[in-house]
């Protein structure tokens, strides 16, 4: 019995000869299976070809990467009436409740993560308190409690307005971390502890430097008195510096900051139109808003009493007298 391969060539073969050899390129309908050999040659290895199959080269895939870049997030600092869903303001009353907010828009979502820190508040001439430390946890709570995260790119938190001593404005400044969201979790946020009041730190400035200079000029014991609240004042500033470049240093590369600020004005309580808030802690910051009082009359209670009594005098004697004016007379015969 005789047994036929059921197989057969596909197309022409190619052939190509070279200065030492000749290559045969051919392609079955089935998977061959035989020998490929020069006629007269068989016995000799280099002359014969033994494979069974086609030979398949399967060449490495290229990989490419398609970048996109996408924009940082654009951040804003923001002081609402109220609450969270209140109107930006920038006046406000002493005591009065407001909003802190930060928001950071983005083309893309959940893409960013948002961190605020290192907030000062300012009294436009030099005199500035630390807030927020450089990992964002509250210094002050009767300032600012630490912050609360919505979302990714929001943070917020309750307050009342306070001011400096004989000033009246104040300049807020914060800084941002964006940070690139690993796929799958969550935001990292600060750990911080329940803040003490008046815990908040007054940085060097205008007034301290001029509080220095008067120092220098005062006697020998004064100034030994006072070296050591300025040795704990400048060793707490420098352990904050080394916070800060400690933070910096370990930034990844993926990470950008963002300097947000906001402008608050504030009125005394009698300034204001809500006399009935409560009066919140008082610091030291520019000048004071005058308040505008309509033109008029004043007068105290005795004087009140003494003014209403002379016209009730005079009117009396009005009446007499037209009473009197008006009576007909008599004529006697």
């Amino acid at each position: 019995m005789i047994h036929y391969l059921d197989n057969n060539v596909e197309g022409e073969p190619e052939v190509e000869c070279g200065p030492n050899s000749i290559t045969v390129n051919f392609n079955t309908r089935n998977p061959f299976e035989g020998h490929v050999y020069v006629k007269g040659l068989y016995d000799q290895t280099g002359c014969r070809s033994d494979e069974g199959g086609r030979q398949i080269e399967a060449s490495d895939l290229t990989t490419a990467f398609q970048t996109h870049v996408v924009p940082m997030p654009v951040c804003k600092y923001e002081i609402l009436d109220g609450g969270p869903s209140g109107q930006p303001i920038q006046f406000a009353t002493i005591g009065q409740q407001v909003y802190h907010k930060w928001t950071c828009d983005s083309e893309t979502t959940d893409t960013f993560c948002a961190v605020v820190h290192s907030c000062t508040v300012d009294d436009g001439n030099g005199d500035t308190v630390q807030i927020l430390n450089e990992e964002g946890c509250a210094l002050d709570k009767f300032l600012l409690n630490n912050l609360e995260y919505p979302t990714d790119l929001m943070a917020g938190q309750e307050a009342h307005v306070y001011k400096h001593a004989d000033k009246s404005q104040l300049f807020y400044q914060c800084q941002i971390s964006i940070t690139i969201k690993d796929p799958g979790s969550e935001c990292s946020r600060p750990t911080c502890s329940e803040p003490q009041g008046f815990g908040a730190v007054k940085q060097a400035g205008a007034a301290g430097a001029a509080a220095g200079g008067g120092a220098a000029a005062s006697a020998a014991p004064a100034v030994a008195a006072a070296a050591a609240p300025t040795a704990q004042v400048t060793e707490r500033a420098n352990l904050a510096q080394l916070r800060l470049l400690r933070r910096k240093r370990e930034m990844a590369e993926n990470e950008g900051i963002v300097d947000v600020r906001v402008e608050l004005n504030t009125l005394d309580i009698l300034e204001g139109a809500n006399p009935s808030t409560p009066i919140a802690p008082a610091l030291s910051g520019s000048d004071e808003i005058q308040q505008r009082v309509s033109s008029g009359i004043c007068l105290s209670p005795f004087g009140f009493a003494s003014f209403l009594g002379i016209g009730t005098v005079v009117a009396t004697a009005l009446s007499a007298s037209v009473f009197y004016m008006a009576r007909p007379t008599s004529h006697k015969h």
